[in-house]
């Protein structure tokens, strides 16, 4: 499989890649949303702070329903 790392500069001869848009495309590609479960909390469980960053996240990218 071949990802486009998407370096937009280079720096000292090396590329300068934008983490966050590698890994959302690796994500995207290795279709993590067809064998993970979203809808479930992760096993152990999060922080209350970090849960409610998760919930966030997974409602922004349309994995899970915002819970009432």
């Amino acid at each position: 499989m071949y990802i486009d790392l998407g370096a937009e500069k280079i720096i000292a001869g090396k590329p300068v890649i934008n983490l966050r848009a590698f890994f959302d495309r690796v994500d995207e590609q290795a279709g993590y949303e067809v064998v993970m479960d979203y809808s479930r909390d992760p096993v152990p469980s999060l922080s209350e702070r970090s849960t409610i960053w998760m919930q966030g996240l997974l409602q922004d990218k349309g994995l899970r329903r915002i819970r009432e």
